[in-house]
């Protein structure tokens, strides 16, 4: 869907251990796409929910 629609922006929802789940792998895969695609400025950062006031 990022590929045809080409958004500016959009939100990636992580899963729990994302940046661990196959020694890194798995998100590197999801990174090496996104600049397949054209996508050049990425970013991620880890939030605890917990700092938002959420279990």
């Amino acid at each position: 869907m990022l590929e045809e629609k080409k958004p500016k922006a959009f939100l990636l929802e992580n899963v729990k251990q994302l940046r661990g789940h196959d020694k890194g792998r798995a998100l590197e895969i999801i990174m090496k796409k996104l600049k397949e695609i054209g996508y050049k400025n990425i970013q991620y950062q880890l939030l605890k929910a917990k700092e938002f006031g959420l279990p």
